[in-house]
């Protein structure tokens, strides 16, 4: 019986070593709270100006919540929208925007909650187009819609670049180029920088059989402090990180027994970070938090 307890200690073990080798840095967060059935379906997350509310959208409806940055705790809701697929929330100059995947971006103002005032903008984006995850670049006011998949009959559908573009506010239109990864750039990045117990299953599933591109950006935000652009993908569980001028730089494998349905990323003022994964089967909703403001150089680390 003994033997058999120091064995079972042993691959208990082993498998969180298993697990740590894997994602390193961002495969045992520093908290993971875990949130009620009203996020089930948790999308999206934000902070509002001075950190004192993590703001979130639950999938399907416009109601906005306000968590506790502490906790993840329930502190208030706002009905902002009607229904529809919100997949991004972002606030920028006092403004709160969401965003839906059919690329429909609304704003309102934000004074310790939003204004009964909600404009839509248009973004022209072709129809077809899945547009998901909502970030924003503070110094150059420009926000940063996230491109999960395009339009069949579009030209970037057969030679595709994944990530994002940016959108300007004080001109109200997006940038035409899209920002981010091909499918040999990622393929490169797993090989190179990811640990090879993942690195074979996340090469098979780049390769698809139908030549699609898989990879589907679910979140994006911009670090507060590095101007860094960190995007999330809940296809492969991938985390990206990106320089400030939008080059790619690491790629991370998230774990996905903690984050099955990864599609939130936010950060603090501080540059913590905060991902959001939705709940899948018996695993609740969750949002995992990493302390990077407590390291040396979160930037540098693998």
């Amino acid at each position: 019986m003994r033997t058999t307890s120091l064995i079972l200690t042993l691959v208990v073990v082993l498998g969180y070593l298993s697990s740590c080798a894997q994602e390193g840095r961002f495969g045992q967060p520093d908290d993971v709270w875990t949130l009620g059935p009203e996020l089930v379906e948790i999308s999206a997350l934000s902070f509002t100006m001075g950190d004192s509310l993590i703001l979130c959208l639950q999938d399907e409806r416009g109601t906005v919540y306000g968590l506790d940055p502490n906790s993840g705790r329930i502190r208030q809701t706002w009905k902002v929208a009607g229904k529809g697929d919100f997949e991004g929330i972002e606030m920028a100059d006092s403004i709160l925007f969401l965003l839906r995947s059919d690329g429909k971006l609304y704003g309102t103002r934000w004074d310790n909650g939003p204004s009964d005032q909600v404009i839509e903008i248009p973004t022209g984006f072709p129809e077809g187009t899945d547009v998901e995850g909502l970030g924003y670049d503070e110094q150059s006011r420009l926000l940063l819609l996230g491109i999960k998949d395009y339009s069949q009959d579009t030209l970037e559908a057969r030679d595709p670049v994944k990530g994002w573009v940016y959108w300007n506010l004080a001109e109200s239109r997006p940038q035409e180029q899209v920002c981010g990864l091909t499918p040999d750039s990622l393929q490169a990045a797993i090989m190179g920088q990811l640990d090879d117990r993942v690195r074979g299953k996340l090469l098979k599933w780049l390769d698809d059989e139908d030549g699609h591109y898989p990879l589907g950006p679910s979140g994006i935000a911009v670090h507060p402090l590095t101007r860094e652009i960190w995007m999330i993908s809940s296809r492969g569980k991938l985390l990206m990180v990106f320089r400030s001028d939008g080059d790619f730089d690491r790629v991370y494998a998230l774990n996905a027994n903690i984050l099955p349905q990864p599609e939130g990323i936010a950060f603090n003022r501080k540059g913590d970070l905060f991902i959001a994964s939705e709940g899948k089967k018996n695993v609740p909703a969750r949002i995992a938090v990493f302390r990077l403001s407590e390291e040396e150089s979160p930037a540098s680390k693998q």
